[in-house]
């Protein structure tokens, strides 16, 4: 009787861990609501991140409650740091244009005897 309570008690305990993990959806958009594909979203110091589709969109999943900065960056664009405690899956990001546009580099070479 006693080792079933305490397995149930176990059980309950490992299936708040388990279920208990932050996810975190959206989309990434430009200043005029366009969406940015291919921008990097993370949560910085951790190895946990992707890149977002055409359409903007990504989803990540971490396994572990707390807070977190989600980091999010794309070239020509200013990057960002959002704060991140719980759960959302309907995050709407706009980055700003970069005032550092760049431009393509044209390498060169000759050839000495």
């Amino acid at each position: 009787m006693l080792g079933r309570l305490l397995s149930t008690i176990f059980l309950c305990c490992v299936s708040n861990v388990i279920l208990a993990q932050i996810v975190v959806k959206g989309k990434v958009v430009n200043e005029s609501g366009k969406p940015v594909s291919e921008a990097n979203v993370w949560f910085e110091y951790t190895n946990i991140g992707t890149a977002t589709n055409n359409k903007g969109e990504f989803e990540l999943r971490n396994s572990f409650q707390g807070k977190y900065t989600l980091r999010v960056t794309s070239f020509n664009y200013e990057g960002i740091r959002i704060q991140i405690q719980e759960s959302n899956e309907d995050m709407i990001i706009t980055l700003k244009d970069s005032p550092l546009k760049l431009s393509e580099v044209v390498v060169t070479g000759t050839r000495y005897a």
